[in-house]
């Protein structure tokens, strides 16, 4: 019986292991997006279409900040937000990231 549910047990966790987290969509379907996702498009319509984003990275200028969103593991998309002290974060630019060569 104990050999039944630890078998029972790994597959389950080979299974919710194979699963992509919640809001992650695959490489293919990131690209797809680009054309989408316009200059101007706010960071919380972006979030709602993409997900929540793997990564995110800040640069802070004088009185605003670039803000980095990048999505898929490895990096398959790349959205620029501009973010001005009062206002909502704004798309700058989209880019699909492409892989690094050997």
């Amino acid at each position: 019986m104990f050999q039944t549910f630890a078998v029972g047990g790994l597959a389950l966790l080979l299974t919710l292991q194979a699963i992509e987290p919640p809001g992650e969509m695959p490489p293919e379907a990131l690209r797809d997006q680009v054309a989408r996702i316009p200059r101007g498009m706010t960071a919380a319509e972006v979030r709602l279409r993409l997900g929540p984003p793997r990564h995110v990275a800040r640069q802070i200028l004088d009185r605003h900040a670039i803000e980095q969103w990048i999505y898929g593991e490895p990096a398959v998309l790349r959205v620029e937000f501009d973010r001005i002290k009062g206002q909502e974060p704004q798309v700058l630019t989209v880019r699909v990231v492409q892989p690094v060569k050997p």
